[in-house]
């Protein structure tokens, strides 16, 4: 296909300054530490403006591959599953805007089961979808609303035998249980009709805000299981340094292990306002926010994000952040800010053996994404979902990074 391209980043020097005109505590012109480079290559883009129409973004939300290739993409804002060759040609849609048997009025999710079949949240419709990869319709499955007092909404899952695990914060006020309490994994029947168990509260995260529960409530972050199915590792939405690990137990049971430590962010990983006067002198900066839930307002800022964490296939993983460029000036017209996209890779031990910088990307103010390194795919590439800020066009970028493994 002519309009595929490959590009690779090749840097001469071996650190990466990044300069900020404005840091976090009010300093001007300060350049933080050197930060080790993870050279990257991107081999694949699928959106890009020169590209013909079926191959246009409007709201990518998941990217999924399958075992021959083909990438399947899920787009909230056409209804529509577009899938691509493992080149980048585009082969056929999947889905349409609708109420009819395969059809949808909204995806907030998709993911492969273990029959290699998709599964698609429709939360408008209040049902789980299940297609095959050719789009054919198979069955759909009401939201569970006995167990939670809510709508079972998981931000991600992962199929194993007849049962999955989905991520998932409960901000329903009929579920009375208080909010640190509250639960972030939940094992579900795979027609998601019953729960069987649910584990590790909010309160083992040592967050111990509100501000930061809400978040978590919007954006809980990403978790990865071994392909051996023994260990799994879960990245809060707000990244703060820490990993959990959980294992299995004699039951087959997901228990939490451990913490693991990663680098630990220069600055607070979010700050909490304690008043609307801080609040407004701060609401220019990225990802400032005003939350309204039982109790609020909350207000605060994030810094530091979750972008993502994958297992590789010696056991080892690697983990993706985000944290956002400081805006040169109070500009509450401008909608977009850079984000710097970092990576760590972790031993089968949970040390830090690699880091460093990956990417700049841009992206509005106000938008709290997807997982960014959504998908890492059988051959070792990451995929990364660019929601595209301010004058760019939203892109599905397939890369590879020089790790150790």
């Amino acid at each position: 296909m002519s309009n595929i391209y490959k590009y690779s980043i090749v840097f001469e020097a071996l650190l990466l300054f990044v300069f900020i005109s404005c840091s976090r505590s009010g300093e001007t012109n300060k350049p933080v530490e050197p930060t080790p480079i993870v050279e990257s290559t991107t081999d694949l883009i699928i959106g890009a403006e020169d590209q013909p129409l079926e191959h246009q973004l409007g709201q990518p939300i998941a990217v999924r591959t399958d075992s021959i290739g083909n990438i399947y993409i899920a787009d909230k804002a056409s209804l529509e599953i577009k899938v691509f060759s493992k080149n980048g040609e585009y082969l056929r849609s999947l889905g349409r805007r609708g109420r009819g048997p395969g059809e949808f009025h909204d995806i907030s999710l998709m993911e492969f089961t273990k029959e290699n079949d998709l599964v698609i949240l429709d939360r408008r419709l209040l049902q789980y979808v299940y297609i095959t990869k050719e789009g054919e319709y198979l069955s759909s499955h009401p939201v569970d609303i006995s167990g939670q007092l809510t709508q079972y909404y998981p931000a991600s899952i992962s199929f194993a035998g007849s049962r999955n695990i989905g991520l998932f914060l409960n901000g329903a006020v009929p579920d009375r249980s208080p909010m640190f309490e509250r639960k972030l994994f939940h094992v579900y029947e795979n027609d998601f009709q019953q729960q069987k168990y649910a584990l590790f509260p909010f309160k083992e995260l040592g967050m111990s805000d509100r501000f930061a529960w809400v978040n978590l409530m919007y954006y809980p972050g990403s978790f990865s299981i071994s392909k051996d199915r023994t260990r799994m590792i879960y990245s809060p939405g707000i990244y703060t340094g820490k990993l959990f690990m959980f294992t299995k137990d004699m039951d087959g049971r997901w228990i939490y292990n451990r913490t693991i430590t990663g680098k630990v962010p220069p600055e607070k990983p979010y700050i909490v306002y304690e008043s609307e006067s801080a609040f407004e002198m701060n609401k220019h900066l990225p990802l400032t926010r005003q939350l309204y839930f039982s109790g609020g307002p909350y207000l605060g800022r994030i810094n530091y994000l979750d972008a993502g964490i994958h297992f590789l296939d010696n056991h080892q993983f690697v983990q993706f952040y985000a944290d956002w460029m400081e805006p040169e000036k109070q500009d509450l017209e401008r909608t977009e800010n850079q984000i710097n996209l970092f990576a760590q890779v972790f031993s089968q031990n949970g040390e830090v053996i690699e880091s460093g910088y990956v990417a700049t990307l841009t992206i509005d103010r106000y938008y709290l994404p997807q997982t960014l390194v959504n998908w890492r795919d059988h051959n070792g590439s990451f995929y990364l979902l660019d929601p595209g800020g301010g004058n760019q066009v939203p892109t599905i970028r397939r890369f590879s990074i020089d790790i150790l493994e």
